[in-house]
């Protein structure tokens, strides 16, 4: 698998557990510190992120991410 569709499966798993847990894009920026901007980036694969932020938002919306 590729850098971008690692990106983008990551992006889609987010975006999922945030709808899932009913956070819109401005909560989940405002408990990260990351422009909504990013986090949409970040959601659709276009934006790449670190660890430590990954794991930022990862913890801001109160989820954990298993990957394949």
């Amino acid at each position: 698998m590729s850098r971008n569709e690692n990106r983008k499966q990551i992006g889609k798993l987010l975006s999922h557990k945030r709808k899932e847990r009913g956070y819109t894009l401005e909560q989940v920026a405002i408990k990260t510190g990351l422009s909504e901007t990013n986090l949409m980036r970040i959601e659709e694969g276009r934006y790449n992120t670190g660890v430590d932020m990954l794991m930022n938002i990862i913890n801001a919306l109160e989820t954990k991410i298993l990957l394949e």
